[in-house]
């Protein structure tokens, strides 16, 4: 049985040190169990063009593209303006950091193609509807993959809802949907159509395990992250050791930070140790501005140092949920910032260190902070300083040390519930496939044919003289940048079912004879063709050869039911003699 794992890995736009380190270490999990794994080279359906290497690029063809956009109400010319002073802001940020960012690139890209198994090919969730990567089971793993998208609503290939993988053994191992968001009923119900059609589910978030369980009959075992499955000997292995000593680290992420941040430098000066400030923000020379700490902002370093950095610290302070789970495999002390969500409260209860998390003015408002809060002075009432009855040091109140016979005994329990749990889905996934086990793919086809997407006619050529005949009131006519006409009518969508038809043609061309529309169908991101032979065909690979194998529809024809999982839109174009 080939499996395939599919994660957050390569293509995290901040280069974040745990993406590229996360799903590895689940496969390598699996090799040390006998079992082999490869990993989909899979580019996230929110990730566009992005250049990972130099994001600077990027940005100015964003700003570029900004600019370009008429705003007409005063309040379009505001948010304009607002959006430009952010595209500036953070252009301005890469551009400060173009040969920082380009060396901790290629540092991240060397331990890729070191330590990777990984696909040849390179996916994204329009490739799986028509290309199938050969694996009989896929594991989708870890991190924040399963949350909602502006534009897309989810992204199908980290819920294994690709069609590729139809019909395969699919396993989630420590997913998460990130800060729990308000559903609307269409997201509720998209979501439980993916979800259930997972044979084993983990999670990371206790929340998000009660939100499976009370809405759907699946049960859901919560599991370490794949980095905790390895202990420390492991990760020492790949650790590199920094030139600094004696060095308390400030490793953030997100803008949540400011919290984490303050009490870093009050703990490296109490102390007269300098910081080592290292984040996934585009910051050139950190945050920190305090002039009484020594202080020194790492950029410029891939996931090997990063490690380092952690492993021979004084202190850590993180607002990060990997920032906790490798203090954790170290046995660090390190005190826990601000966050949004649960996943870094999760992990502090896991392992009975929720004393670590700072103290923000607000513990006291409510009852059980409160209660915690006044646990804390008790147990440091008689060494706290005091100066005008105000405590005058606030690490007085936190743990001054952590115990970790105790962590590490819960390590060893939570290791082995999630271990069991992926040994025993992949053993059962298996068996079913050894048995020949066939799943029932007709709902597949139920979901297809339910799918609906505006269709848009263009008019096919650029030449002089090309008119619309738009009589509906809600019917849109525009010319396109290359000159060709295109019709809409908002009012009206087409259902995936093939009983739809091409509306009848209006578009005049002097001197020219209509014979027909071509179709071409954009999935979430790139545009395809379709075929005579019903298959579709990437745009981007087309040629003259290509040109001959379209399909031409006749004027009010039937479209043909698209086999595929989603369509954010059509385009009927038509053709002339």
């Amino acid at each position: 049985m080939k499996i395939g794992l599919i994660g957050i890995n390569m293509y995290s736009k901040y280069l974040n040190f745990a993406c590229g380190l996360h799903v590895w270490a689940f496969q390598q999990f699996l090799l040390q169990h006998g079992i082999e794994a490869v990993i989909v080279d899979y580019k996230p359906v929110y990730f566009d063009n992005f250049d990972l290497r130099c994001p600077l690029k990027y940005y100015r063809r964003k700003l570029r593209k900004k600019k370009r956009e008429i705003a007409l109400t005063e309040e379009e010319q505001e948010q304009k303006k607002q959006s430009l002073d952010n595209l500036r802001e953070i252009t301005n940020q890469w551009k400060a950091l173009r040969e920082e960012r380009e060396v901790r690139y290629d540092k991240f890209q060397a331990f890729i193609d070191t330590h990777y198994r990984k696909t040849e090919e390179e996916y994204d969730s329009d490739l799986l509807e028509i290309k199938d990567p050969g694996f009989d089971c896929y594991i989708c793993v870890t991190d924040v993959i399963w949350k909602t998208l502006p534009s897309y609503m989810y992204d199908r290939g980290f819920f294994l809802a690709s069609k590729a993988m139809e019909g395969k053994a699919k396993i989630s191992y420590a997913v998460s949907r990130g800060v729990p968001k308000p559903y609307t009923q269409e997201q509720k119900d998209l979501f439980f159509y993916y979800v259930n059609d997972i044979d084993d589910i983990s999670v990371r978030e206790k929340s998000l395990k009660d939100f499976l369980e009370e809405n759907s009959p699946k049960k859901a075992e919560l599991v370490l992250d794949p980095v905790l499955l390895q202990d420390k000997a492991f990760w020492q292995r790949f650790s590199v050791k920094p030139e600094e000593q004696g060095y308390v680290l400030l490793y953030y992420v997100m803008e949540q930070a400011a919290d984490t941040i303050k009490r870093a430098v009050e703990y490296a000066k109490k102390h007269d140790l300098p910081i080592v400030e290292l984040s996934d923000r585009p910051i050139k020379g950190g945050r920190i501005k305090d002039e009484g700490v020594k202080h020194i902002a790492k950029y410029d370093i891939g996931m090997e140092e990063w490690l380092g950095y952690i492993e021979h610290a004084d202190c850590i302070f993180t607002n990060s949920f990997h920032g906790c789970c490798f203090s954790i495999v170290f046995e660090k002390l390190f005190y826990v910032g601000r966050r949004k969500g649960d996943k870094v409260t999760n992990i502090l209860q896991t392992f009975g260190l929720q004393q670590l998390r700072l103290p923000k003015k607000s513990d006291s408002k409510t009852p059980e902070g409160k209660k915690n809060l006044m646990k804390r002075l008790f147990r440091a009432i008689k060494r706290l300083p005091q100066e005008n009855g105000k405590s005058t040091d606030i690490f007085s109140l936190m743990p001054q040390s952590i115990d970790y016979s105790k962590v590490r005994r819960r390590l060893e329990e939570e290791r082995k519930v999630s271990e069991d749990f992926i040994l025993t889905a992949i053993s059962r996934a298996e068996k079913r496939f050894e048995a020949g086990e066939k799943k029932d793919l007709s709902h597949y086809d139920a979901f297809r044919r339910q799918l609906t997407y505006p269709l848009y006619y263009i008019s096919g050529s650029s030449e002089a003289g090309s008119t619309y005949d738009a009589e509906k009131p809600e019917c849109q006519v525009k010319q396109r940048s290359n000159g060709m006409l295109e019709y809409s009518d908002t009012s009206r969508k087409c259902q995936n079912d093939g009983a739809s038809c091409f509306e009848k043609n209006g578009f005049h061309l002097q001197g020219r004879k209509f014979t027909g529309w071509k179709l071409r169908i954009q999935i979430d991101n790139r545009w395809f063709w379709y075929m005579k032979d019903g298959s579709l065909k990437l745009s981007e690979d087309y040629d003259h050869a290509f040109e001959q194998q379209i399909q031409i529809f006749d004027d009010k024809a039937r479209i043909p039911h698209i086999p595929v999982n989603h369509i954010r839109k059509a385009k009927a174009e038509a053709v002339w003699l």
